[in-house]
Parts: C-alpha cells; structure tokens; sequence
C-alpha cells in the first residue's frame, strides 16, 4: 500500500532544483538577513515568497525542455501544476508581505531581486543560462533577494545589501571556480581557471581596503574572505573534476563559516 506514495514522491522530486549548491545560494543569505534582524511577518512572507520562485525554476527549465523533450512530456502535467502552485504562493506572499510592510523602502527594494529575475528569465528562454556569465546573474538573482527581506527584518538598507553583496561575490567566486576546474581539465588552453583566481585575489585585495576604510562595517571585510580564499586554494591546486563533489562541500561549509561572520557581526 506504500507504493503509490513512495512513486509520488520520488517524481515529486524530480521537479525539485538540481543543482544542490543552488540551495546554499538562496537559503543562506534568507537565514543570513532573518537571524541579524527580526522575522518580522513581512520578512517571513517575502522569503516563503522568494524561496517558492526559486522552487519554480524547475518546472519552468522542465516546461521549455531543457531537461529533453521527452521529460517534457512525460512530466508536463506536474511540472504545469507544481509551476501554477508555486507562483500563486509566491504572488501571495509577496503581495501580503509588501501590504503589510511598514518601510516604505521594502516595496522598491523589491525592484533588485525582479530586474535579475527578468534577466535570467530571459537567459533562460535563448538558452544561456548555464554559461558562464548566466550563473553568475542567477546565483546574484538569489543573494539579491535579501536585500527586500533584510530591510523588512528591521536591518539598514545598507546593511542589507552588503549582505546580499557577500553572497553574490561568494556565489559568483564559486560558479566560476568549478567551471574552471572543469574546463582546465578538458581544455590546456582554457583562460577560466586563472581568470577565477584572478578574481578572487582581486575581491580579497578589496576586503583588504575594506578592512581600513572608515564607515565601512566591520563584518564586510571578513565576510568575504572564506569564499575567496576557497576559490584562490581550489585554483591553485586544480584538484580533478572528479572531486567535483568534495569541491561543492567544501563551498557549502565555507558559506556557513560566512554565515556565521555576518550574523555575529551585524
């Protein structure tokens, strides 16, 4: 009798997002805002409302064939309606969310997260959202997201965007790490790995005049070193693709190590 569930929810989860790191991209900067503020009921809502349009992803890549024309197909019922569902969640919140916002600076803010949301949006329809420079704006689509969310939380527009400003670094460090450890692999003549070592000797150079410039927040500086000094180690020692898996938990536990400078900081 168990095994009409069980099948359910094992394709139940096919709709769910792939790319598990993504999840360490839009939960933690959401947890990141919610544990230095209040989680105040709009704060609350806007993340249930963020989290719900990230959910959304699937099924959308799903109903475009991006998985195969014949995932499509098979899955065109769920991924219709898993898709239906979670844009009226996430309509919902949000409308409520901005309703009962007492800060009139939550309602623009919300502007940040819906432009990047456009973008990628369209990345996705002319097929570019897995390059490159496509993962970068999804993964700033996420971090951005905490901008509306820490300032209905009770945190300073200021703040709240230096901690979506983390994150997207942190994200966009990583994205380009992994890519250039596969493509180094494959390709003797491939400029990604050393132009994400660049990068991220370049974000440390900037933590370092973070560190010494007046007015800026004492948590800044080292909450962009974990990530950046992760990419700068993984560039260097170009570990195989196949420690890919390793390499996407070593980013996981450097992104609670940020997580934890943020919330003791702020």
């Amino acid at each position: 009798m168990w095994g009409t569930p069980v099948a359910g929810w094992g394709r139940m989860t096919r709709l769910l997002p792939r790319e598990h790191g993504a999840y360490a991209e839009i939960l933690l900067p959401l947890v990141a805002v919610l544990l230095a503020g209040e989680a105040t009921i709009p704060a609350v809502l806007l993340a249930v409302a963020a989290f719900a349009a990230f959910l959304a992803h699937e099924p959308a890549t799903i109903l475009l064939g991006r998985r195969g024309v014949r995932r499509r197909e098979e899955a065109r019922g769920q991924a219709t309606a898993w898709l239906a569902a979670l844009v009226a969640v996430g309509a919902v919140g949000a409308g409520l969310a901005l309703w009962q916002a007492t800060d009139p600076a939550v309602r623009w803010a919300v502007a940040a997260p819906l432009g990047l949301a456009a973008l990628s949006l369209v990345l996705l329809l002319v097929g570019k959202e897995r390059s490159t420079g496509g993962e970068i704006v999804v993964a700033s689509t996420l971090a951005a997201s905490a901008v509306p969310i820490g300032i209905a939380a009770g945190l300073s527009v200021v703040t709240s965007v230096a901690i979506a400003v983390v994150w997207a670094v942190g994200s966009a460090l990583a994205t380009a790490t992994v890519r250039g450890i596969i493509l180094g692999a494959k390709l003797t003549t491939s400029w990604e790995p050393e132009a994400a070592i660049t990068a991220a000797v370049l974000v440390l150079a900037a933590a370092a005049g973070l560190s010494i410039a007046e007015g800026s927040p004492a948590w800044l500086a080292p909450a962009l070193c974990p990530l950046a000094l992760l990419s700068v180690a993984l560039g260097t020692f170009a570990p195989p693709p196949a420690r890919l898996r390793q390499v996407g938990w070593s980013f996981v536990v450097a992104n609670f190590v940020t997580l934890g400078i943020v919330v003791a900081g702020v």
